[in-house]
């Protein structure tokens, strides 16, 4: 007699999971929109962050993994490894010189004071490192020939 109350037990826990299912409707699959051009994601991306969408990004390493004929796991792991070193060189206050188009230096910012324009508050920023961007001519010249549209310029 034990095993049937067992028995019955097991299928009373069995139709209440089943109850459950029934209860608890599936997610509706999202209606399907037409994709955006790579444009409007792209400016979409940078009006909501504010700096290089990581589309762009990916897309670029893409590219490059391509012409290197090199799997983008392969890519990405160079590209860190790489931004790594780079990094620490700048932090130990050495310098990395891409020859003929940057060079990336350690500055000291000095200790300052600054106001808030609304409410005149004086904020007080202590000392600190930050890094420093020198263009060499080939790079100077690449960006020599961007014209400079209307919406651009600085107020």
């Amino acid at each position: 007699m034990a095993p049937n109350k067992a028995n019955n037990k097991q299928q009373a826990k069995e139709q209440k999971v089943q109850k459950k299912k029934v209860a608890e409707p599936e997610p509706e699959p999202e209606p399907e929109t037409e994709p955006e051009s790579e444009v409007e994601v792209e400016a979409e991306a940078e009006s909501a962050i504010g700096m290089v969408p990581w589309a762009v990004v990916t897309e670029t390493q893409g590219l490059l993994a391509d012409k290197l004929e090199i799997s983008p796991k392969d890519l990405k792991l160079i590209c860190d490894t790489f931004m790594n070193a780079v990094i620490q060189r700048v932090q130990n206050d050495e310098s990395v010189c891409f020859r003929g188009h940057m060079t990336l230096k350690r500055v000291l910012r000095k200790e300052r004071t600054h106001r808030n324009p609304m409410t005149g508050e004086e904020i007080h920023k202590a000392a600190h490192y930050s890094m420093k961007l020198e263009m060499k001519p080939a790079l100077k010249e690449a960006f020599a020939d961007i014209e400079v549209e209307e919406d651009d310029e600085e107020e």
